[in-house]
C-alpha cells in the first residue's frame, strides 16, 4: 500500500525513459504486432537516447501477463523520479510507455492461450505503476475496447476502499473504445509513434537532462 506520497500525483513535466512492448496474441494474430515492432525498432527507437531501453514481452498466459505487469512496477518503484532528479540522473529511473496488444471485451484483457484478465485487476495494477512512476506512465493499448479498461468508475471507489491513493491510472492513454481490426493498427500504429517520440516526448526528455 503505497501511503508516502502527497496526491494528487504531481510532475512538471512528462517524462519517458523506457518502452515496455506486450504481446498477447495467438499465433495466428502476432504478424502484425511483429511487423509493426520491427518498424518502430528500425524507424525510432534505434536512437542513442533509447539504446537497450526498451523490452518486449510475450506473454500467452494470465499469470505471464499479471507477472509482466508486476515486474514493471517493481522496476518503477526502484528508483523514483524525484530522487533522479536530485542525483542529475533522469535516465536511471524507469518511466515506462506501455503498449499492450490482446484481443479483450469491455470486461477484460484475452491472453493468447484463451484466460481473460478481468478490467478491474489490470486497473489495479497498472494504477500502481502509475503512482510509482509519479504519474509518468502512458498507456497504448491496442485492444478492443481499451479504455474502459481503466476508466470504470465503480473500480476507482473499490481503490479508495482498498486504502490506495486517489490518483488516475495512467498520466495518458492511446486506446479505441469499440472494437479495433488489424488494418487499423497497422496504418496508424507506427505514425502515432513518430508523433509522440520524435516530435514531443525526446524533446522533453533531452530538456530535462541536460538541465
Amino acid at each position: 500500500m503505497q501511503t508516502t506520497l502527497q496526491y494528487p500525483l504531481k510532475s512538471d513535466d512528462l517524462i519517458i525513459t523506457k518502452i515496455f512492448f506486450i504481446n498477447c496474441l495467438p499465433d495466428e494474430d502476432v504478424g502484425v504486432f511483429n511487423r509493426c515492432y520491427e518498424d518502430i525498432n528500425a524507424i525510432i527507437l534505434n536512437k542513442k537516447i533509447y539504446k537497450d531501453r526498451y523490452e518486449r514481452i510475450d506473454c500467452d498466459s494470465a499469470a505471464k501477463f499479471l507477472n509482466a505487469l508486476d515486474k514493471i512496477f517493481e522496476e518503477v518503484n526502484l528508483y523514483r523520479l524525484h530522487q533522479a532528479i536530485r542525483a542529475n540522473n533522469i535516465m536511471q529511473t524507469v518511466l515506462p510507455f506501455i503498449r499492450i496488444e490482446a484481443h479483450g471485451s469491455k470486461e477484460a484483457i484475452q491472453m493468447a492461450n484463451g484466460e481473460i484478465v478481468a478490467a478491474e485487476i489490470f486497473y489495479e495494477k497498472i494504477l500502481k505503476i502509475n503512482i510509482a512512476s509519479e504519474n509518468n506512465t502512458v498507456l497504448l493499448s491496442n485492444t478492443c475496447y481499451a479504455t474502459s479498461h481503466i476508466s470504470n468508475l465503480k473500480e476507482i471507489i473499490k481503490t479508495e476502499e482498498k486504502g490506495l491513493p486517489i490518483a488516475c491510472s495512467v498520466y495518458a492513454a492511446f486506446g479505441p473504445e469499440e472494437k479495433i481490426n488489424n488494418q487499423d493498427i497497422e496504418n496508424n500504429l507506427v505514425k502515432l509513434y513518430e508523433n509522440i517520440f520524435l516530435r514531443n516526448i525526446l524533446e522533453n526528455i533531452n530538456q530535462r537532462c541536460n538541465k
